[in-house]
């Protein structure tokens, strides 16, 4: 079963999985829909993997020969897969055919991103010759 499809009472026993969750105002979204139980702090896990992907982008693939336009679908390679890491943690509701629209959006992000790279280093073939 998903988080999203247990009750309340049972989401809140994730208290005790999740010391380091956040109780968010009651005032936001999340604070409305999840009143007092400590969540996931996904915002924060987000940020420390785009920092992670960022860094591995400026110290590694910077230094590298990459046809022009690599780089870029190498970093939607990366954040469709930080994306999908977690959307595992948020309450998402949308859903397509019963898989979550997050999980949809990378999957296209990933077959863009390989298209991309395709595309790129062909468009460099064809200039070299």
């Amino acid at each position: 079963a998903s988080y999203q499809s247990m009750s309340i009472e049972m989401q809140s026993k994730f208290k005790e999985l999740v010391p380091w969750g956040l109780v968010f105002p009651k005032d936001t979204a999340a604070g409305i829909e999840f009143p007092d139980y400590p969540l996931h702090p996904a915002m924060l896990y987000e940020a420390f993997l785009n920092l992670i992907g960022f860094l591995l982008l400026w110290f590694y693939f910077r230094k590298k020969e990459y046809n022009p336009g690599v780089l870029s679908m190498i970093y939607l390679i990366m954040y469709a897969v930080i994306r999908v890491f977690v959307s595992t943690f948020r309450a998402e509701d949308l859903t397509v055919y019963g898989i979550r629209a997050p999980y949809l959006i990378s999957i296209v992000m990933l077959i863009g991103a390989f298209v991309g790279i395709k595309y790129f280093n062909r468009i460099n073939k064809i200039k070299t010759n």
